[in-house]
């Protein structure tokens, strides 16, 4: 692709529409994979709703940002007498139905609201494979279409994986190459 796309959604279509055919095949190819990050980016910072945004996220990612939650805030009374494990595959539910959730989302609401507002970033135009089924999606500043060879770009990865019925998923938000793993800590960096 040698332009990048417009941001008009009609100039977008008229763009899309008269690429070459594999450059159409390969772009909305990776609009399948870049779509569940622009829902979770709506849901988190214009609705600032996790509930929401928590079925885009791949159960492995739920389970180790469960429990790295869970080991921050161990010493807690609110922990006191709850068997962990229980807490981390209830929250690994599309929809949780816990009684520790909504203090989950508050915090996690909170921590968001420290990062960039991505509604108003734009998502890259390709995507970076890291193995089968796992591929990264960028998050570029507001005026930026282009990453320029040689450059340094300040821009949010995230790290999505396949699921044969779920479709594309986030497993990964806060690194650009770590696959995470369960544990106490997890491994999310």
């Amino acid at each position: 692709m040698e332009t990048p796309p417009p941001d008009d959604p009609g100039e977008f279509t008229e763009w899309l529409l008269n690429l070459p055919e594999h450059d159409f095949e390969q772009t909305v190819s990776q609009m399948t994979v870049a779509e569940p990050v622009s829902v979770f980016v709506e849901c988190i910072w214009g609705q600032h709703d996790l509930t929401a945004a928590w079925r885009l996220v791949d159960p492995l990612l739920r389970a180790c940002w469960t429990q790295h939650w869970l080991y921050a805030n161990r010493a807690e009374p609110a922990c006191e007498g709850l068997v962990l494990h229980d807490i981390v595959e209830a929250f690994g539910a599309d929809v949780v139905n816990h009684e520790l959730w909504e203090d989950f989302e508050r915090v996690q609401l909170g921590a968001f609201a420290q990062w960039d507002d991505l509604t108003t970033w734009g998502t890259g135009t390709a995507t970076r494979l890291l193995g089968p089924g796992i591929e990264v999606v960028c998050r570029f500043p507001p005026g930026v279409k282009v990453f320029a060879a040689g450059s340094h770009q300040w821009v949010y990865n995230f790290i999505m994986r396949h699921d044969e019925s779920a479709g594309w998923r986030i497993l990964n938000l806060f690194s650009d190459s770590v696959i995470p793993e369960p544990g106490w800590p997890p491994r999310l960096y």
